[in-house]
């Protein structure tokens, strides 16, 4: 029995419907490598939109997560207990004075010796002020005094206005002989605060001893 022809047009005809039909029902295939007779072809496409704002989205969250980690272990500065340190006294916020009401001891004579914060703000003193006799000229007359060590030397915080003392004493020049003291008048006393180069004067005439060799100035520490 002879099989019906069909004519090549035909055929051809059938297999572009049959192919634009898979085209509409499969979107891949606009991707895929289409066979023609006698040749083929590649039909590119554009990078799909939504896959780049996917990428996008993914690494700002990675950036976000790196950044929230970094964060996370970032060391915190240290934090110190307790107020900071006042500074101390400097001599130019200080009032140097001698409290002239005396009490005489065994050939001694002690004074209070005080320093008061006329600065602004707190500041500190502590140990033993530097004390010398000085004549009109302001220069140096005999020895330092010397420090007397009863009390334990401590640091004094002082408010503006607030004032520490120091115990000076002087001794009687008349207690050495004139060749070992050499007895003149003073003028007054340079005082240094602790740890303080610069100084000032107290004009408190007084006699005292010359010489080098003779101790006749003490001062104990500041409270």
């Amino acid at each position: 029995m002879a099989r019906p022809q069909t004519s090549p047009s035909t055929s051809h005809e059938e297999l572009g419907r049959g192919a634009a039909r898979r085209r509409a029902t499969d979107p891949t295939m606009s991707n895929r490598r289409r066979f023609t007779k006698g040749h083929t072809s590649t039909i590119a496409t554009r990078p799909s939109r939504l896959g780049w704002r996917r990428a996008i989205v993914a690494v700002t969250a990675v950036s976000m997560l790196v950044s929230a980690a970094t964060i996370a272990v970032a060391p915190s500065p240290a934090l110190t207990g307790g107020s900071p340190a006042k500074p101390r006294c400097a001599t130019f916020g200080l009032v140097i004075w001698l409290d002239t009401a005396s009490n005489g001891a065994a050939g001694s004579i002690y004074y209070k010796l005080h320093l008061t914060n006329l600065s602004r703000h707190p500041c500190t003193v502590g140990g033993y002020p530097g004390v010398t006799a000085v004549d009109l000229a302001g220069r140096q007359i005999g020895r330092a005094a010397t420090r007397e060590t009863i009390h334990k030397a401590t640091v004094v915080t002082l408010a503006p206005g607030a004032t520490a003392t120091a115990a000076l004493r002087i001794v009687d020049a008349g207690n050495f002989s004139a060749s070992t003291c050499n007895e003149v008048t003073a003028a007054g006393l340079r005082v240094h605060p602790p740890g303080q180069a610069a100084s000032k004067l107290v004009p408190f005439p007084f006699m005292t001893c010359s010489r080098t060799g003779v101790a006749d100035l003490a001062v104990r520490a500041l409270s």
